[in-house]
């Protein structure tokens, strides 16, 4: 019963922790700029994921027999996103905009979900398509609701900016590849290398 309430604990704590991801990185952004911001975020978060890592058995046995495409490839695009999505937000001219990319990065799900058919060799039943439509229009709704944000709106800020909205789209494939990517090369019965990372 304790692990249970622990492993729910811990996936609360990860809703809340990625639901605040865009405000906080647009706030550290502001204050010490973008790699800075993310450069100090993901030092404490791996901190954190260190101690955990050592008090596991063998903890450097598990790293090394992890396969060399996984640890490189998909190092390179958990580092890559987090590079990219700090940008993107510290590049954004408002907090307007921030929101924006922020939501142009949360593709990352249904990026992960399409792209799993050709790397994770899944098969896509007849509502994949229907469903990846239904999760975007959902995000355009989020992103509408205060009436504020329109594809007008939303169209012009991209041309004004391309760089920071360029870099979410790319941080979200990315994102989606690192997904999918660790399911395919990680191996089986590895927990991956994240610490790490």
């Amino acid at each position: 019963m304790g692990s249970l309430s622990f492993s729910t604990g811990s996936g609360l704590v990860a809703i809340l922790l990625w639901s605040t991801t865009i405000a906080l990185a647009r706030s550290l952004s502001e204050q010490l700029g973008p790699l800075t911001a993310a450069a100090s975020v993901y030092l404490c978060g791996g901190a954190l994921c260190l101690i955990r890592f050592f008090r596991t058995k063998a903890p450097l046995d598990r790293l090394l027999n992890l396969p060399r495409n996984y640890l490189l490839s998909c190092g390179f695009l958990f580092v890559l996103y987090t590079v990219l999505l700090y940008l993107a937000v510290g590049l954004a001219a408002d907090r307007e905009q921030a929101i924006e990319i922020g939501l142009v990065n949360y593709l990352w799900p249904a990026s992960t979900i399409l792209l799993s058919v050709p790397l994770l060799k899944k098969r896509a039943s007849v509502f994949l398509w229907p469903g990846t439509a239904l999760a975007l229009t959902g995000i355009f709704l989020v992103m509408t609701q205060s009436g504020s944000v329109s594809w007008e709106s939303f169209f012009n800020h991209v041309k004004g900016n391309p760089a920071a909205y360029g870099l979410a789209f790319v941080a979200a494939i990315s994102w989606a590849l690192y997904s999918n990517l660790t399911r395919r090369w990680s191996g089986s019965g590895n927990d991956g290398a994240v610490e790490l990372f």
